[in-house]
């Protein structure tokens, strides 16, 4: 039996489906709906009508998407099917229903197309119109029944008003929609005329212009919302349109010629509506009336506008202002031109700049600039305050004179005539006014590329990169950019070769740029040769070798030693990036032009794994002939003798200038000669102070410091007359022969032979006179070389200044400034060399109030904070351990005092054990001294950020003893600790001897006199250093006893 029909056969098939689709599983609905659209051609559609309808009728209604396309699917099939649709009106309803909602699916489209007649369905879809649950489909819905149906729905809408909120553009769209097609309805218009908000008035006002034919008051306030054809059809039913205010230009140019108050309508737009694209000369031109009644910010807008709109063109302006005789015309009005407008004729531009020119009437001060440089004109400064002018600076720069910009001086910040004028404001203006927040409005304006470079130099690299990002590099700077950022930022746009040589020759660079193909190696390695041609390197006498000393160039206009930075750091760059037998002979030719003093390429060589060094390199060369045949057609130029030099170095052919024989180019004379000589030659010690050091090399000099340092060796001043003939003729380099006494003379330029005697002062003028000396490249060279005379200068000012330093003080009254003149003549006049000769002296003096007193002085007399500066670390270092209380006031410098200490501790006292420990906090020096059976240790503790942090003593003797107290004060002030040391261990020896320190001075020997407590106080019994209670009575204010206040006459 069909449980569907009792008079169908059964169908299990169907019934299963069916069921499925019964189910509440999407998936499952889903499935049955396949099945049933796939078996619909297999079974009997009209005998099952009713249950495949109401099947459906319940799942075309699904909010899935899928089960209901599915399900239309199913009804286009039996729609298909079945040719007595009256059973459908039902399923088509609900169907169209949602058809209008989502008319997207073309099943649908298909089926509304073929089977749908509104007037059959009519009275059931009208039963599924539901304005209250949605009323934007009721009104769709209503519309379509409208058009198609045969019933009249005007009823309809009239009772559904109620539903309609009308506050969304798609519900006054079909609300439109229905009454173009229905006609009024009286119910809705009270509805539409309360609607507010902007975005709903153009629907609003063609429901009440084209629908009802009304123009309610609320026109007024809604008329800046229309656009421009509703307002249009607004505007021509108003006999006056001054209460209607508008937004925009367009809008205003429909309503301005209904509007009888213009002034009036005027100013009220320009204080709400939009001025963008407005040209007030359209409407308006009264500019006094403008500057009194509208703001002034707006008028500037104005203005602005109708310069943009009516001058494009230079010559326009030409034209009209060679015609105007006016005092003050705009210069270049035309340059603010941004848009297409009309052309204006001449005398139409004529008249308009004269309108505009009217604008500054009754403008004074700060508006009268700032209006000024709006117009481009030129203003005279005399009518305005400095106040005035500063307070609108960015404006004043553009209306006043150039000189008077220039040349007068503001208060203010001066960004605005930096960025006027860069190249005539100066230096110093520009560095005092540019930072990094305001760099990149200057980088645009600035064509001086190397002092932006210098500007950027000082900024870290953070704030370079938000230079960067914030400014519009220009190309020649994106290799400066790409040198300090590198991959973070793009690449550069071109490369200058010639800028890479000036300024960016790193190893680490060049490697990079070339290995991201940033640089092009050939590219690099031809503008290194077109370098070197050009490149002036001076001729000095480190040039050593042979193939110099017979090369003619060589001897004339010869120069005090210089080392080229470019050539230098080429030098390092080639020795880690060589490759190829090219490359290998630039470093070779890059080594030969540093001179032959530095012979750190063969080391460097070696260590990077090359056997041979320098020898290796050679042989590498010489592997690849074509190379050797491109370097030896290579033209240098004025340079050309340094390939040469290396084919002479490489055993190649190789060609000098001129051909003379060495006696030959002596003869010459000049400073080549000298060093030739001192090199290959002895000569009578009379001959060395006559030569000037600052031209000699190493290797000459050393010979010349070494017949000075053998002289002294007899005594001083040195008798040079007597110096042995067998001394005169000892020579490092182990060749024999005598030079004529006739060819010295001739090349010294003077008669040596009257020369006799050398004294100490004049050895130090010698040194002093050396400029290689003094510079920090050489200093380290040329001081290990004239280290042995240097040290004969150091102990002689040490024994002068302990001598004089004692005698000065057996005065008791004795002025200190007094004491430090005397002793400043110590240093033998000295001021090149005044620093060296007193911090090594110092070290050698063994008196702690010595150096105690020169730091005091060195205070308050002495350049030393400069000095400092100066300084290599070395220097620095000695400063601070001869005087580091002084050191220690000046902002943290680094230093290196290990060896000092170290050297300290190595002092040798007599019967006393020093035992030196290295820490990671400092040093631990422990003292060990065993007097009379007894054994005392103490401790120096000095902390590895000495001197900014003080060394602290201990003793077992006691913390508290007055000798603790005393060398604890004592050692914070002097870093010769060993001499304190000493004081212990003597102070030790006395008190067991039965001897008690000074109440005053803490101690038992006088440092002065070496004298013991001797004045006794009758009162106290307690006795006094005789030096330390006279002068605690000369301080004036202390007449009784240190300890019982008795009076000072009861002291014996």
């Amino acid at each position: 039996m069909n449980p569907f029909s009792e008079n169908m056969q059964f169908d299990s098939r169907l019934y299963e489906v069916v069921s499925r689709i019964g189910k509440k599983n999407d998936k499952t609905k889903i499935k049955g709906l396949h099945e049933l659209r796939d078996i619909l051609d297999t079974i009997d559609v009209e005998g099952n009508i009713d249950t495949l309808l109401e099947t459906i009728e319940d799942t075309i209604k699904s909010q899935d998407l899928q089960i209901r396309n599915l399900s239309i699917d199913v009804l286009y099939k039996l729609l298909s099917s079945v040719n007595e649709r009256s059973k459908f009106k039902r399923v088509l309803s609900i169907w169209l229903y949602g058809f209008i909602e989502n008319p997207e699916h073309a099943t649908s489209k298909q089926i509304f197309n073929e089977f749908v007649n509104i007037e059959e369905i009519e009275d059931e879809f009208v039963q599924m119109v539901n304005f209250k649950e949605n009323p934007v489909l009721g009104l769709i819905c209503l519309r379509l029944l409208v058009k198609r149906g045969r019933k009249d729905y005007s009823r309809m809408i009239a009772e559904n008003v109620k539903y309609l909120s009308l506050n969304s553009s798609r519900e006054l769209r079909e609300v439109y929609n229905l009454c173009k097609e229905l006609g009024r309805v009286n119910e809705l218009y009270e509805k539409i005329v309360m609607i507010k908000g902007p975005s709903l008035m153009n629907y609003k006002w063609r429901l009440l212009l084209d629908i009802f034919n009304a123009l309610p008051k609320c026109i007024e306030n809604d008329g800046k919302y229309l656009d421009n054809e509703v307002l249009c059809k607004a505007v021509e039913r108003l006999d006056s349109c001054d209460d209607i205010l508008v937004r925009n230009v367009d809008s205003l140019r429909i309503v301005f010629p209904k509007v009888k108050d213009k002034r009036g309508y005027m100013r009220r737009y320009l204080e709400r509506g939009s001025i963008e694209r407005l040209c007030i000369l359209e409407f308006f031109d009264d500019f006094q009336f403008l500057n009194e009644n509208v703001s002034f910010e707006t008028v500037n807008k104005l203005v602005e506008n109708v310069i943009k709109i009516h001058f494009q063109r230079n010559q326009d302006v030409e034209e009209i202002v060679t015609r105007m005789s006016m005092e003050s015309l705009p210069r270049n009005l035309s340059s603010k031109s941004e848009e297409n407008h009309e052309h204006t004729s001449p005398n139409g531009k004529k008249s308009i700049l004269k309108t505009l020119l009217s604008s500054l009437d009754g403008l004074c001060g700060k508006r009268k600039i700032i209006r000024g440089d709006i117009l481009e004109i030129e203003l005279d400064p005399h009518e305005f305050t400095k106040e005035e002018i500063e307070d609108v600076f960015q404006h004043s720069v553009n209306v006043f004179p150039k000189d008077y910009i220039l040349n007068s001086s503001f208060s203010c910040d001066l960004l605005p005539l930096v960025l006027k004028y860069p190249e005539e404001v100066g230096e110093e203006r520009i560095r005092k006014t540019i930072c990094k927040d305001n760099l990149h409005l200057f980088i645009p304006v600035c064509k001086d590329l190397d002092f932006l470079r210098s500007l950027m130099s000082s900024y870290d690299n953070k704030s370079m990169i938000e230079i960067y990002l914030s400014s519009d590099i220009p190309p020649a700077l994106d290799l400066d950019f790409y040198y300090r950022l590198g991959d973070g930022i793009p690449r550069p746009r071109t490369i200058d070769y010639n800028r890479i040589l000036e300024r960016y020759l790193d190893s680490n660079f060049i490697r990079n740029i070339i290995t991201n193909g940033v640089a092009n190696r050939v590219e690099l390695y031809n503008a290194v040769v077109s370098y070197l041609s050009l490149a002036e390197i001076p001729i000095s006498t480190s040039y050593t070798s042979p193939f110099y000393d017979l090369d003619e160039c060589f001897y004339g206009n010869v120069k005090i030693r210089e080392q080229s930075r470019v050539i230098l750091n080429l030098k390092n760059v080639y020795t880690n990036i060589y490759e190829g037998a090219d490359e290998a002979f630039l470093l070779l030719l890059l080594d030969a032009m540093c001179d032959d003093e530095d012979e750190s390429l063969d080391q460097e060589l070696k260590d990077k794994g090359l056997p041979g060094g320098k020898k290796g390199l050679g042989e590498f060369i010489l592997q690849d002939g074509s190379a050797v045949e491109r370097w030896r057609s290579t033209d240098l130029g004025i340079n050309q003798h340094f390939i040469e030099k290396v084919f002479f170095d490489l055993n190649l052919p190789s060609r000098r200038c001129g051909g003379k024989k060495i006696e030959e180019l002596l003869e010459y004379g000049g400073p080549r000669a000298i060093d030739y000589i001192l090199r290959k030659y002895s000569v009578p010690a009379q001959f060395i102070p006559s030569v000037d050091f600052s031209y000699l090399s190493n290797e000459a000099l050393t010979y010349a410091v070494s017949v000075l340092e053998n002289a002294s060796k007899k005594g001083l001043p040195i008798s040079l007359t007597e110096v042995p003939p067998e001394d005169q003729r000892i020579h490092p380099s182990g060749e024999e022969g005598v030079v004529d006494d006739h060819l010295l003379m001739s090349i010294s330029r003077s008669n040596f032979k009257n020369l006799k005697t050398l004294g100490l002062e004049d050895i130090a003028r010698i040194i002093e006179k050396d400029q290689l000396l003094s510079r920090k490249e050489y200093h380290k060279e040329r001081y290990t070389i004239y280290s042995p005379l240097l040290r004969r200068i150091y102990n002689r000012i040490a024994d002068s200044i302990l001598n004089m330093y004692s005698i000065s003080r057996l005065d008791t009254n004795s002025i200190d400034d007094e004491v430090y003149d005397l002793l400043r003549e110590c240093f033998l006049g000295s001021v090149g060399l005044f620093w060296d000769f007193l911090l090594n002296s110092l070290l050698i003096v063994r008196n702690i109030r010595i150096n105690a007193f020169f730091e005091k002085m060195i205070k308050e007399k002495e350049e030393w904070r400069a000095f400092l500066l100066d300084a290599d670390l070395n220097q620095r270092s000695l400063f601070a351990f001869l005087f580091p209380n002084l050191f220690s006031a000046i902002p943290r410098m680094e230093v290196n005092l290990d060896s000092f200490i170290l050297e300290e501790a190595s002092r040798t006292i007599a019967d006393v054990t020093v035992k030196t420990q290295k820490l990671t906090n400092g040093f631990d020096i422990r003292i060990s001294y065993t007097a009379e059976g007894t054994l005392f240790k103490a401790l120096v503790s000095i902390p590895s950020d000495y001197p900014y942090r003080k060394p602290v003593f201990t003793s077992e003797i006691g913390r508290k003893s007055l000798l603790n107290l005393k060398i604890n004060e004592m050692i914070k002030k002097c870093s010769k600790f060993m001499e304190l040391i000493g004081l212990w261990k003597v102070n030790i020896d006395e008190k067991i001897s039965g001897h008690k320190e000074c109440p005053i001075c803490y101690l038992v020997i006088d440092l002065h006199d070496s004298s013991f407590p001797n004045s006794q106080c009758k009162a106290c019994k307690n006795k006094f250093h005789a030096r330390c209670i006279a002068k605690w009575v000369a301080s004036g204010t202390r007449s009784n006893c240190p300890i019982c206040r008795m009076p000072m006459e009861n002291v014996s």
